[in-house]
């Protein structure tokens, strides 16, 4: 979300956050900029995989990506409502899922005494066939 450069660090929009299952699946089969939104709000209202796939026909694989995060994000959502910490392990995985330390903050409402700093990976765009003279980067903390 970062990359799309339209203020979000996560799939978590507001426009999308207090609609009804019946508004979500009126949604999902519009074909707009917003439909991955859509879809991941779905999700966390616990509407199947298999629902949106049967309306959206966005490959499953691709969705059970998205559940994934939908997951963890649960996840955080208990620590903050026990007002609990975040273990090693668990912000470990956010941070392999491509959080930020404020998204896994804001999400678990905890504060996270760990840091890890992003790498920068490079993408061959010749795929070694030649020297590559546009390689791109991209920052990951995997």
């Amino acid at each position: 979300m970062r990359g799309a450069e339209i203020s979000l660090t996560t799939l978590n929009h507001k426009k999308f956050r207090d609609f009804t299952e019946a508004e979500l699946l009126a949604k999902l089969p519009e074909k707009t900029d917003e439909r991955l939104f859509v879809v991941y709000r779905a999700l966390k209202s616990g509407i199947s995989e298999d629902t949106i796939f049967s309306i959206t026909k966005i490959d499953r694989w691709f969705l059970h990506k998205l559940k994934h995060l939908v997951d963890y994000e649960a996840e955080l959502d208990e620590i903050k409502k026990a007002e609990g910490k975040v273990s090693r392990e668990i912000y470990e995985r956010g941070k392999k899922l491509g959080y930020l330390d404020k998204d896994i903050t804001a999400l678990s409402g905890s504060k996270i005494p760990y840091h890890r700093k992003s790498v920068f990976k490079m993408v061959d765009t010749c795929a070694a066939e030649f020297s590559a003279r546009t390689p791109y980067f991209y920052s990951t903390y995997d």
